[in-house]
């Protein structure tokens, strides 16, 4: 058997390293969080807030405007970044859902946290079946509560959040 060279010895320390520090600074990101004192920073969205609509652009360079009015749908928004691995990873879960209840009853949009072109190039190399906006206003995240992507929320008429997922589905 073949003994693995130093360099590749090498390259998986620095590999492990990375992944130890990653964790550390994401643990310390947490603990900045929590002793920050500002409440908007650790609120989170919860079925019974109410959302106000979104300024967006589509991925053709257009304004919109989503509102929650039309009381005989819901609205399944997809919250998402592009540099997000489990983004990516939840793209299969999104497209299934999407395939199956996207309708008159149900409106799906993606929503990316990253800004338009990185976001169009996103959404035609992973072949999004389902609309993607960019919000214009830069308040999204906090106005929206977004502290970690991805998130599923169900939004019924007016705005009033039945229901948050965060992260992978499963």
């Amino acid at each position: 058997m073949k003994r693995p060279s130093a360099y590749t010895v090498f390259i998986h320390l620095v590999v492990i390293s990375l992944g130890i520090e990653v964790y550390l600074l994401a643990m310390q990101n947490n603990h900045l969080k929590a002793n920050t004192g500002n409440a908007q920073l650790l609120s989170i969205l919860k079925p019974g807030d109410i959302i106000h609509p979104i300024s967006a652009m589509t991925m053709d360079g257009h304004d919109t405007l989503v509102s929650y009015e039309d009381s005989s749908r819901d609205y399944l928004l997809f919250v998402f970044s592009t540099k997000c691995h489990f983004c990516r990873e939840n793209l299969p879960n999104w497209t299934t859902i999407n395939r199956e209840i996207n309708g008159p009853r149900v409106s799906v949009l993606g929503i990316s946290i990253q800004g338009l072109e990185e976001t169009k190039s996103f959404v035609e190399s992973n072949r999004l079946s389902f609309p993607v906006i960019v919000p214009s206003d830069k308040s999204f995240s906090q106005q929206y509560k977004i502290s970690s992507v991805p998130q599923t929320i169900l939004v019924h008429v007016g705005g009033v959040v039945n229901k948050v997922w965060d992260g992978v589905l499963s």
